[in-house]
């Protein structure tokens, strides 16, 4: 399942990017600390780029894995869970 998403990061004085923090809306409106990254990865597909980042966050007291991704040429952040 894949869900457009807000997503507050920083970047550093090289432009790497590090995501903080995500709103998610479902039912209701969640912000969502990252906890971690588990890892960074940078892939060409079809023609767009996109940084994915695996990460894991504190959820209702359970630890959740997913991925975000943020699309370079459209600046859209993407969650996939």
């Amino acid at each position: 399942m894949s869900k457009e998403i807000q997503v507050i990061a920083w970047f550093d004085t090289d432009g790497k990017i590090t995501p903080i923090k995500f709103k998610y809306e479902e039912e209701s409106v969640q912000v969502i600390c990252i906890n971690k990254i588990l890892s960074r990865t940078y892939e060409k597909v079809a023609g767009g780029q996109l940084w994915n980042f695996k990460c894991s966050s504190l959820i209702e007291g359970i630890e959740k894995l997913y991925t975000i991704k943020y699309d370079l040429i459209n600046g859209k952040w993407m969650l996939f869970i």
